[in-house]
C-alpha cells in the first residue's frame, strides 16, 4: 500500500495553514494527500453535515466535501488509528497552542499526537501578523 500524507483538520485557520504545508510535502514526496476530520459524537461518519463555516473553509481551501475522510471519536486517537491504517508517511496537524505548558504550548490534540503517534507528526503553529511563526 502506498504511503500518504494525512492532514487532520478542525476547519480552523491554523488547519488551513496545515493543509498548505501538507500539500507541499505531499508534492515533494510524490505521495497522495488525504484530509481527515474527526468529530466527537457522531454515530456514523455519514451523519456529518458540514456547518456553513466548514463549507466556507472547504471552498476557500479548494477541497470538495467528497475528499474529506470523516471519523467519529476522540480526535487524537482516531487520527493515530487512521494514520496507521493508511499508512501515513507523516501526519500534519495545526496547533492552536491553547493548552499545555510553557515554553512548549500545544493544543490538546496536537500535543497528544506529538507524543503518542507511531507515525511522524508535523505540527504547524499559527502564523503571527508579520508573517512569521512556527514553521514559517
Amino acid at each position: 500500500m502506498q504511503e500518504v500524507v494525512v492532514v487532520a483538520t478542525d476547519f480552523s485557520s491554523v488547519s488551513a495553514q496545515a493543509l498548505e504545508v501538507g500539500r507541499k510535502l505531499a508534492e515533494r514526496l510524490s505521495v497522495p494527500l488525504e484530509l481527515l476530520h474527526v468529530r466527537e459524537g457522531l454515530v456514523r461518519h455519514s451523519d456529518w453535515t458540514p456547518r456553513e463555516d466548514e463549507e466556507e473553509w472547504l471552498r476557500r481551501a479548494g477541497v470538495v466535501l467528497a475528499d474529506v475522510v470523516v471519523r467519529s471519536g476522540t480526535p487524537w486517537l482516531e487520527i493515530v488509528r487512521y494514520a496507521q491504517e493508511r499508512p501515513a508517511e507523516v501526519v500534519v496537524v495545526g496547533t492552536h497552542g491553547s493548552t499545555g505548558f510553557q515554553p512548549l504550548s500545544l493544543g490538546a490534540t496536537a500535543g497528544r499526537l506529538a507524543i503518542l503517534s507511531p507515525r511522524p507528526v508535523l505540527l504547524v503553529g499559527p502564523k503571527t501578523r508579520n508573517g512569521g511563526g512556527a514553521g514559517g
